[in-house]
């Protein structure tokens, strides 16, 4: 349920499954987008440029087949990663690329602002950084 342009490339299946094919043009019927299970994961290819929703789309569900879960609840532009100590502790580190301030699904005290992330989250400022140490 996607759109690709650009390019297409003539794939033939050996040892893998087709996941999306083309649905019109001179490669109508052949494989799009390809996976096949190797060792305890799988790849993948992708033969053509899809749209950025298509491109999300197939983001989340190589993420949720790999079991990873963002760090926290955000929207698109803002950067969250999660850094962990030995001893357990942990902080966040933020950055919002966008113009517009964005509100991130975090509890803690942000170090560089000197303010709590309470149950709201944390607002963060277009084009600012924030440090979350993890309570």
């Amino acid at each position: 349920g996607t759109t690709a342009d650009v390019w297409t490339e003539d794939l033939r299946l050996e040892g893998a499954e087709a996941v999306a094919t083309y649905a019109d043009g001179p490669a109508a019927g052949k494989p799009a987008v390809t996976r096949r299970d190797l060792g305890d994961g799988a790849a993948w290819y992708v033969a053509t440029r899809t749209s950025p929703q298509g491109t999300q789309a197939l983001v989340d569900r190589w993420l949720a087949e790999a079991g990873v879960e963002p760090v926290a609840a955000t929207s698109p532009g803002v950067e969250v990663v999660r850094r962990r100590a030995d001893d357990g502790r942990s902080w966040v580190f933020v950055i919002n690329h966008t113009e517009d301030e964005r509100t991130v699904g975090l509890a803690g005290t942000d170090l560089l602002g000197h303010a709590e992330a309470g149950a709201g989250g944390l607002v963060v400022p277009a084009g600012a950084v924030a440090v979350v140490r993890e309570d």
